[in-house]
């Protein structure tokens, strides 16, 4: 029982940083409104903080996988297990802070990207699950 709550914690929080990345990807124009810096300049924040979120959030999931799950296969259910996380998060977010100014509407071909990302996260994930699985297996 435990092992399946820590499963769904981890796979909880690779749905948050998914969601993130890409709420911070598809809001360029309302963050450069709130925040009132120009729209070129709002974009090299988003790229810088969207690595710097990834790199980060690839090291913590790394060791949190490590830690709480330890040697096994249970790992990998989290490749399957963030989707759902993924999406009760982007409603909660897209409910939460609504489009206002019909200008802040993302792009078309933004959708595209989303889709696109979200066919190659679980193979990220499955990367940083056979790093895992790697040190483990040399470990023992």
């Amino acid at each position: 029982m435990i092992k399946c709550l820590k499963l769904n914690g981890v796979s909880a929080l690779y749905g948050l940083h998914f969601s993130l990345q890409i709420e911070l990807m598809l809001e360029p124009y309302r963050l450069a409104r709130v925040t009132g810096i120009e729209l070129g300049q709002m974009n090299t924040i988003i790229g810088w903080a969207m690595l710097v979120i990834l790199i980060v959030v690839s090291f913590l999931m790394y060791c949190l996988t490590n830690l709480s799950l330890g040697s096994g296969g249970v790992k990998f259910w989290t490749s399957i297990l963030w989707l759902p996380y993924a999406v009760v998060f982007m409603y909660v977010i897209t409910s939460l802070f609504l489009i206002t100014d019909r200008g802040e509407t993302p792009p078309p071909v933004m959708g595209l990207l989303v889709i696109l990302a979200t066919l190659l996260y679980p193979l990220y994930i499955l990367f940083l699950n056979f790093l895992t699985y790697i040190r483990n297996e040399t470990d023992n």
